[in-house]
């Protein structure tokens, strides 16, 4: 009844407040042995709701004056938690394990403060020491979820102490050799979560002995702290303004970072096993810390923070505060009310940038941590174009800060290799950080920081400069450059991309071979491209490419140099308006005689054809002509200069025979030059030299080249540039072609293209460039008076009896004009059938072209020619 329930209860609290120690040895086992019987009883494993309500208000009842009493005896809240947590441990059932644990979370939350205890965070400590033992399974997520039922107020208390047992735990996990915790270290481990000091005694010494259980138990006080502190609840609690409330949650943040900062120096002492372990436990911290720093108010996150930067108790802490404020700052942007706030921070951020020791470690931890801090403010309330351009002064301090920072990394590396000056890594790191920092300040600032750009980018370069000249193939050196370039690389894009017209004093040094080829990787890790696309695209023509043009005349020494800067120019005449061109071609033709000289062929011909695509022909023929008059330099420059003719032929086409025209007599007098130097007919008893040898052939195949090219536009449209004067021309070029059928190709010819390398030097020279150009210029000449004299030349090198080959491209020649000019070309086919039939008794090999020639020939007709060749 209700009345005998009252009675007994009050029987229980004054048996409390005479005998303490009865409840702690006698009655709190008693009250859960009666929930153990009631489960044998009813062969259940639930509990009847009577006996679990009457053992919950036996707690309230008992609990609250334990802890007034339990000291004036002797006794003390340590013995009631043992026996507390020894006697759950034989309840099968976890719902009403978990229903016992509320009931004394709930009625410790009533128990008395003044005694200097914390219940709570006891009862939490107890808990999970027991789980960490193996006696008990509490799961981290249930011990929280005990813990919600209590007010507010002490779960944050909790949580606060909680976070000090286990800086305390890890104080004591340094001492002494990792061995099996016996249960007894339980007392200690209530103690810690008491608040009380780790002493000399027994429990200590033994605690500090044996070690291999704390790491376990640290861990799940961790996570219960993660599940505590992740209950709205707490969130809202922290997210509080009153004084008292702040105070406590900013309490609770400086310890987490404290606890962060153990776990990081823990770390670095311990072995690699236990490392690990302060790994996850350092995860751990920082989600925690994550979940407070996120719900704090942004005055008191701020005014904390500022504190710890300044006045932190290591270079470390203060680090951590100032990433803490680059993280939080990533939550709001520019029109947030709080923006306002965080830029109020930006002249002690400026002040921390600045060196202002030797290069210690300490130093440039705060500057590398000040500069992420400044660069995500930037990205945070300043970028969008939205943004109001606020607190630009104190911005444009910050980068002058970088600037002389950067300046003294670079007056350091004067004195000693990047090596040396790399050996911390710290140095680079910092110096990395400050100059991508400063990319972001100069895109926000842009004018602004014009009078601070010169130290800058001077420094930037020594740094890279240093960085690329570095040849060590040590894998974390090797790193270190990689970082120096893309922090480098960010710096000069950014620079171009938002300064483009103040480039010009930097782009001599910037576009240096020794400076931009390094950078060029296999993936590009450096970004490269995307600099050289901003200087390209945005850079002034008439400042760019003369630039570039300087450096290739001057400063390019291997091939590497040429291709870099060959693209590049490329690149920017692409982007280059058709007006602008006019004042620079002249640079640019220039520098394509200095790679054409270097053998840059391939790629010089890229970036004159990018060129002359934006020309008009009135612009272009005295450019081709300036390259006409330089390529009798050398045979060197002749061979350049032919290849850029066939490109050109071959792109423009039609529009290219007017250039053609000039030099027209000079290709047919080169044509006979080379008949007389390849020439199998013997001379003879003359006493005549010849003039010029093999070597100085090497134009000849792209001569040949350019002539097919230049003869096939002119048949598409309809001839007229090769019957120029009377057909003439026709002749001038047919005869010489004609008779190079017969030359005697050596072995050493000169040839440039490896591509037919396995092919005889006469199938490569006559097979591959002389046949197609004859017949491209029978297309051109468009009737058979024209092809009557080609014809007979063909047919002569079909009946040269000196070489096999010879009569072998007759034929393909012949069978090539055949198929090209078609019905219209068989009014000379009797004069080819002699030679034909002649022919098909020839080896195999010549016989079978023969026969092909002659199934064409058919095929055209439209009849058999059986009867004709007997």
């Amino acid at each position: 009844t209700w009345k005998a329930k009252k009675i007994g209860l009050s029987l229980l609290a004054e048996i409390t407040t005479l005998q303490p120690a009865v409840v702690a040895k006698h009655l709190m086992p008693a009250l859960i042995s009666c929930t153990i019987s009631q489960q044998l009883a009813e062969a259940s494993v639930v509990i009847s709701s009577g006996i679990m309500e009457s053992i919950r208000e036996a707690f309230a009842a008992v609990i609250p004056i334990y802890y007034k009493y339990s000291k004036s005896v002797g006794m003390s809240s340590l013995n009631m938690f043992v026996e507390f947590v020894e006697s759950t441990k034989q309840v099968e059932d976890g719902e009403t394990k978990h229903l016992l644990y509320q009931y004394m979370a709930e009625a410790l939350s009533v128990a008395p403060l003044d005694t200097g205890d914390k219940p709570i965070s006891m009862l939490i400590a107890s808990l999970i020491a027991h789980d960490a033992h193996g006696q008990d399974k509490i799961v981290s997520k249930s011990i929280a979820k005990v813990v919600s039922t209590i007010p507010i107020d002490q779960q944050i208390s909790a949580i606060l102490q909680i976070s000090r047992c286990t800086r305390d735990l890890l104080t004591l996990f340094r001492q002494g050799p990792p061995e099996f915790m016996q249960k007894d270290d339980l007392f200690t481990i209530m103690k810690i979560a008491n608040g009380e000091q780790p002493g000399t005694g027994k429990e200590n010494k033994r605690l500090s002995e044996h070690k291999t259980l704390i790491l376990p138990l640290v861990s799940s006080i961790m996570h219960v702290m993660l599940d505590m502190l992740g209950s709205k609840s707490v969130e809202i609690y922290i997210q509080k303004t009153d004084f008292s409330s702040t105070k406590v949650s900013l309490q609770l943040w400086q310890e987490l970072l404290l606890l962060q900062s153990f776990c990081v120096s823990t770390e670095d002492e311990e072995p690699m096993s236990n490392a690990k372990k302060f790994r996850e436990l350092q995860q751990l911290v920082d989600e925690c810390i994550s979940s407070v720093q996120h719900a704090l108010p942004v005055p008191a996150f701020l005014a904390s923070t500022s504190s710890l930067i300044e006045e932190g108790e290591s270079p470390e802490v203060r680090a951590r505060a100032l990433r803490f404020l680059a993280e939080r700052s990533a939550m709001f942007d520019h029109e947030a009310e709080e923006a306002a706030l965080f830029l109020d921070m930006l002249p002690l951020l400026a002040t921390l940038v600045e060196s202002r020791k030797d290069g210690e470690n300490d130093t440039l931890l705060i500057q590398q941590a000040a500069s992420v801090v400044i660069e995500q403010f930037v990205r945070s309330f300043c970028l969008p174009l939205d943004a109001p351009k606020s607190n630009m002064p104190e911005f444009e301090r910050a980068l002058g800060s970088m600037a002389l920072s950067m300046d003294y990394f670079a007056s350091s590396l004067s004195n000693m290799s990047f090596e040396e000056w790399a050996a911390t890594g710290m140095v680079v790191q910092t110096a990395c950080s400050l100059a991508i920092c400063a990319a972001s300040l100069i895109r926000l600032l842009k004018a602004r920081c014009i009078s601070i750009l010169p130290r800058l980018m001077k420094s930037t370069r020594c740094i890279l400069s240093a960085a690329n000249n570095c040849g060590s193939s040590d894998v974390t050196l090797k790193s270190y450059v990689e970082l120096v370039q893309v922090s480098a690389v960010r710096l000069f894009t950014t620079v171009a991309d938002s300064l483009p017209k103040f480039m010009v004093p930097y782009l001599g040094a910037l576009l240096a071979p020794s400076l931009l080829v390094p950078l060029h990787a296999e993936n590009d890790t450096a970004g490269v491209a995307g600099m050289e696309k901003a200087l390209s695209k945005k850079v002034p023509t008439r400042q760019l490419v003369p630039a570039i043009c300087k450096e290739i005349s001057v400063s390019c020494k291997s091939d590497k140099d040429y291709d870099v800067l060959l693209s590049l120019l490329q690149m920017s005449l692409e982007n280059t308006e058709r007006a602008d061109l006019s004042t620079v071609s002249s640079h640019i033709v220039k520098a394509l005689f200095k790679s054409y000289e270097s053998g840059q062929i391939d790629s010089s011909n890229t970036v004159m054809l990018t060129m002359i695509m934006k020309l008009s022909e009135a612009q272009l023929k005295p450019i081709y002509m300036r390259f006409y008059e330089w390529q009798s330099v050398s045979s060197k420059h002749k061979m350049a200069f032919w290849s850029l003719s066939a490109s050109l032929a071959k792109e423009l086409k039609f529009l290219f025979l007017p250039c053609l025209s000039p030099v027209a007599d000079d290709a047919i007098n080169e044509l006979q030059l080379a008949v007389s130097i390849l020439s199998r007919r013997k001379q003879g008893k003359s006493k005549k030299t010849k003039v010029g040898s093999v070597e100085d052939l090497a134009f000849l195949p792209q001569m040949l080249v350019c002539l097919g090219n230049a003869f096939q536009a002119d048949a598409r449209q309809g001839g007229s540039w090769i019957r120029e004067n009377n057909d003439q021309r026709y002749h001038s070029f047919m005869e010489p072609l004609a008779q190079l059928l017969h030359s005697k190709v050596p072995s050493d010819f000169p040839f440039t293209d490896e591509s037919d390398a396995l092919a005889s030097p006469y199938q490569r020279l006559v097979v591959t460039s002389l046949i197609p150009t004859l017949v491209s210029l029978s297309a051109a000449a468009g009737n058979d008076t024209l092809w009557k004299p080609l014809n007979h030349s063909v047919l002569q090198a079909c009946d040269d009896e000196n070489s096999a080959e010879v009569p072998r491209a007759g034929l393909k020649c012949l069978h090539s004009l055949m198929k090209t000019l078609g019905e219209e070309y068989m009014v000379l086919l009797p004069e080819c059938l002699p030679t034909l039939s002649e022919l098909l008794e020839a080896d195999e090999t010549t016989a079978q072209m023969a026969r092909d020639c002659v199934s064409l020939a058919e095929d055209l007709l439209g009849e058999s020619l059986e009867d004709s060749l007997r």
